[in-house]
């Protein structure tokens, strides 16, 4: 995979991750608004998901490098970064799942604040899934990075 390949595949992962994430804060606006239960526990979690998801994302496939000026490479494996990846991506589902099961318990209708109607949470997951599972198998890094 060429580096803009790779590019193309982070940026799809950081916007479905994103997406998952103002989801679930303007679900527990939504919420919030109807007088229903407070969702800053919720809310937390799904943040410290996607802040971790993300600094994965950034540290492991950003400056990717296969041709070292000393020709000292240092090649590793992404398999166990990515599952851990996959992890997070769950936990951050799932909490803006449930924030939008609460709203619509709290509001009696389903909160629509941006989002797009023709997608549900497991479809953003999906997306998620799809450029988590979409990035290298291997990376490649000059000695000593």
């Amino acid at each position: 995979m060429t580096p803009s390949g790779i590019a193309a595949w982070q940026a799809s992962a950081f916007e479905a991750a994103a997406a998952l994430n103002s989801r679930a804060e303007s679900f527990a606006q939504k919420c919030r608004a109807c007088g229903g239960p407070g969702q800053s526990a919720r809310v937390a979690r799904a943040a410290d998901a996607y802040g971790r998801l993300t600094s994965l994302i950034s540290s492991t496939f950003t400056g990717l490098t296969y041709t070292c000026p000393q020709g000292v490479c240092t090649k590793s494996g992404t398999s166990r970064v990515r599952t851990r990846m996959l992890k997070l991506a769950n936990a951050l589902a799932a909490e803006a799942k449930a924030i939008k099961s609460s709203a619509i318990k709290a509001c009696k209708t389903p909160p629509s604040s941006g989002e797009d109607s023709r997608k549900n949470n497991d479809d953003y997951l999906a997306d998620l899934r799809g450029a988590i599972n979409g990035l290298p198998a291997n990376v490649t890094r000059c000695g000593g990075q």
